[in-house]
């Protein structure tokens, strides 16, 4: 290092006094470079030192504290681990075997008090449910309970159906009563409305209902034909549409309106 310096000094000194070329001085200079880029990575790389007898001294102090886990509960298979709360055990974070010191943490715990839901219903069916309202919950393989709303956000957003419409859509969240025994982050749940539950009424599948201008429309079956109705749409859930207007029970309706070569007064065959 020493010596790549001195040589970019000399270098320097004797271009001064035209006895060598710019070339030359350059490539002393890059040379130089090089050598302190290859000492600061070499200092980087250096493994970390250790006070003489740092690893004995760590290596008593675990035997220790394995011998008092030992004689205290009989090994560390029986010691005993406690939680700061009541809940239920999610995210693993060390592996089995791995050594870990106090206070580090060794999993996530939830707490069913404090898991919600979160559904996304359409902007019109949102302007009938108020904070409070009662819902009833169903988780696929679990029992089902009921719960509560507890907020309504102030806006609604874009997003896409199942069948690729773009809808105006408003998340609800609701506070379970009691989540049932093995539920938990992540698991899906069907949710009735109360406010939204109606007697006797039209309903088709959500995938047969297009948009149609302003509106909405279903394919019709009528004498062979298909034919394009315009209806009224009213609350959807489960898959199904709430049809208001513009149907009669009874009527034909083609649930997918999407295949290839469907279009008004086209003849179809049913299946």
């Amino acid at each position: 290092m020493e010596l790549a310096d001195k040589a970019v000094s000399d270098l320097a000194a004797l271009l001064e006094a035209g006895a060598a070329t710019g070339a030359e001085y350059d490539e002393a200079l890059r040379l130089s470079q090089d050598a302190h880029t290859a000492l600061d990575a070499a200092k980087l790389s250096a493994a970390p030192t250790y006070p003489e007898g740092y690893f004995a001294a760590m290596r008593s102090l675990l035997d220790r504290q394995i011998a008092l886990i030992d004689s205290t509960y009989g090994g560390p298979e029986n010691a005993p681990v406690a939680a700061p709360k009541d809940g239920i055990v999610r995210i693993f974070t060390l592996e089995n075997g791995q050594f870990v010191a106090k206070e580090t943490p060794l999993f996530s715990i939830w707490s069913k008090d404090e898991l919600k839901l979160v559904c996304s219903v359409l902007a019109e069916d949102a302007a009938r449910i108020a904070v409070g309202d009662t819902v009833s919950i169903e988780f696929s393989g679990f029992d089902g309970c009921s719960g509560t709303v507890t907020a309504i956000a102030p806006e609604a957003k874009e997003k896409l159906s199942s069948v690729g419409l773009s809808e105006r859509r408003v998340d609800i969240t609701i506070a379970p009563d009691a989540f049932p025994g093995g539920a938990g982050v992540g698991y899906p749940a069907d949710i009735t409305f109360s406010p939204l539950v109606e007697e006797r009424v039209l309903t088709v599948p959500s995938s047969a209902v297009i948009p149609s201008g302003e509106g909405y429309a279903v394919y019709t079956v009528s004498n062979g034909r298909a034919s394009l109705t315009s209806v009224e749409v009213g609350s959807r859930a489960g898959g199904f549409a709430e049809i208001r207007s513009g149907l009669y029970e009874g009527d034909l309706v083609i649930s997918d309106p999407y295949v290839d070569g469907l279009a008004d007064r086209v003849r179809v065959d049913l299946q």
